[in-house]
């Protein structure tokens, strides 16, 4: 045997997943980095939501805008319009500029049947109705999304509002 996991006879299954998208390829948390992720074979993917001040549930994974995008200030302090006219990408390449801050909703719509989704809640009261409800409104299948958070109160709202839904 090489070195790594012998699978043939391992009774645990491997899942490969792009974290924040394939981020080390295309910004983080972008449609581009989740589109790098699906043309690399990768079948799972996790992405750091927040809450807008307007309400929608968007990716990013940092509290302030200045690391991954040319804004300034609270990500949660600003409109999902605000955020989606903002630069995502150039940081990253050039062929990135451009590249738009997205809502969960723009993901479901176009990966939620073609990649299975590790949703971390990064914060914003109230996000997990938000979250529950494109689940449903996209009707993304149990096995194809898992919720994550380090706040042990939103685990514990998830399993009891939707327990159909692996949360932890």
């Amino acid at each position: 045997m090489t070195s790594g996991i012998d699978q043939t006879n391992h009774p645990a299954k491997l899942e490969i997943v792009a974290h924040r998208g394939a981020s080390a390829y295309a910004p983080e948390n972008t449609l581009a980095s989740l589109k790098e992720a699906k043309e690399r074979g990768i079948c799972s993917a996790e992405i750091d939501v927040r809450l807008s001040a307007d309400g929608v549930v968007f990716l990013f994974h940092d509290e302030d805008l200045g690391r991954c995008s040319n804004g300034q200030g609270l990500a949660e302090s600003k409109s999902m319009a605000e955020l989606a006219a903002l630069d995502a990408g150039g940081w990253k390449a050039e062929k990135y500029r451009g590249e738009a801050i997205v809502s969960l909703e723009e993901v479901l719509r176009n990966y939620g049947n073609d990649l299975k989704i590790f949703v971390e809640i990064k914060s914003g009261l109230g996000i997990e109705n938000k979250i529950l409800e494109l689940l449903k409104r996209y009707a993304i299948a149990r096995d194809q999304v898992v919720i994550m958070a380090f706040d042990l109160q939103r685990v514990a709202a998830i399993k009891k509002m939707e327990p159909q839904y692996r949360a932890f």
